[in-house]
């Protein structure tokens, strides 16, 4: 009985801790820290550049693909930002690079695609070892990235 109330009491005091002057609720982790949306980069492209129509019928995947793979080269030259503008964007996964500020319109909307065939198949994470529900693979996210900095979405 007194272990219990002795473990409620450290764990309340933890809490206390945590958030008494806690700096890390507004600057995010070491890993993930809250950046700038309006930092500048030096070169910008919209989606439509390459060939994108936001009409919601429209696949975009390839535009979306290609546009990144196009703004990779800047990477090392403070990065670049692919501008969505308004409209009902169409697509399957796609996977971002370090370095890129995706910027949506206040009307620009991303929808995914309903077809499987858009949606790589990829190993399972490794938290959920060979699946939770069901083993085997799973498919990508609509928005894709591993190990990567300085990526901002906004809009």
């Amino acid at each position: 009985m007194i272990y219990e109330y002795v473990f409620q009491l450290v764990d309340v005091l933890l809490l206390l801790a945590l958030f008494i002057d806690a700096p890390w609720a507004i600057t995010g982790s070491s890993h993930c820290q809250r950046g700038n949306p309006a930092v500048i980069r030096p070169h910008s492209v919209a989606i439509t550049e390459f060939g994108a129509v936001g009409d919601g019928v429209t696949l975009n995947t390839k535009a979306f693909q290609n546009a990144i793979f196009y703004l990779n080269s800047f990477a090392d030259k403070g990065g670049a930002k692919l501008f969505v503008p308004a409209g009902q964007w169409l697509t399957g996964s796609f996977d971002l690079i370090s370095h890129l500020t995706l910027w949506l319109d206040k009307d620009a909307i991303i929808l995914g695609s309903t077809n499987s065939d858009d949606w790589p198949v990829i190993d399972p994470l490794p938290s959920y070892g060979r699946g939770r529900e069901l083993p085997g693979r799973r498919h990508k996210s609509l928005i894709f990235g591993r190990n990567l900095t300085d990526v901002v979405i906004t809009g």
